[in-house]
């Protein structure tokens, strides 16, 4: 039996709320700097917090230098602003992408072949943004060296989203030729 659109609820797990849930805690994890911390790692914030001299200072880049461990940890890195700015309008972007997307697919249940091709390119759209998104998070964790380890969930919840929507594709097509074939067999009495 059919249900009305407006009588429809989204569960926690359906791919609207799902991708409503990603699109909020991506920008939550962007507007923290990438998890790094609630402000941007500088050097000058690193001085003055040690309250390092010009000698001491010297001698901590001399062992950066030597010891190429410490330098890879980005300890006296400074991040540029343009750099976690494009990366964050990236991240979000492709997160506002993913979630309008599933809205569009979702908003309608085909009825015809032209309504089916129309949610399988939203559909599509939403996959796509949803690969890219773990793209940009492999990215990210790469240029900012960011434990792995703390992603997991996030690299998850992608992961799910991308299952759902392929499901949601999967079904779409089945419950279309059955509504064919059902139109083919009435047709005949």
């Amino acid at each position: 039996m059919a249900m009305l659109a407006k009588d429809r609820h989204d569960n926690k797990y359906s791919p609207v709320a799902y991708a409503h849930r990603l699109r909020r805690i991506i920008t939550q994890w962007c507007l923290r700097d990438f998890g790094i911390r609630s402000r941007v790692r500088k050097v000058s914030n690193l001085f003055e917090v040690a309250k390092l001299t010009d000698e001491d200072k010297e001698i901590l880049k001399e062992l950066c230098d030597k010891y190429p461990a410490l330098s890879d940890s980005k300890v006296l890195e400074e991040f540029p602003p343009w750099i976690i700015e494009k990366a964050r309008n990236s991240m979000i972007d492709e997160a506002i992408n993913l979630h309008r997307n599933v809205v569009k697919a979702n908003s309608n249940i085909p009825q015809s072949e032209g309504e089916l091709m129309q949610r399988r390119l939203y559909v599509n759209a939403a996959i796509a943004s949803n690969e890219a998104l773990i793209r940009d998070l492999d990215y990210i964790a790469d240029i900012f060296n960011l434990n792995l380890n703390s992603l997991e969930q996030l690299c998850k919840m992608l992961e799910k989203e991308k299952a759902n929507l392929k499901k949601m594709r999967k079904t779409d097509a089945r419950d279309f030729r059955k509504r064919q074939e059902n139109k083919k067999v009435c047709a005949e009495y």
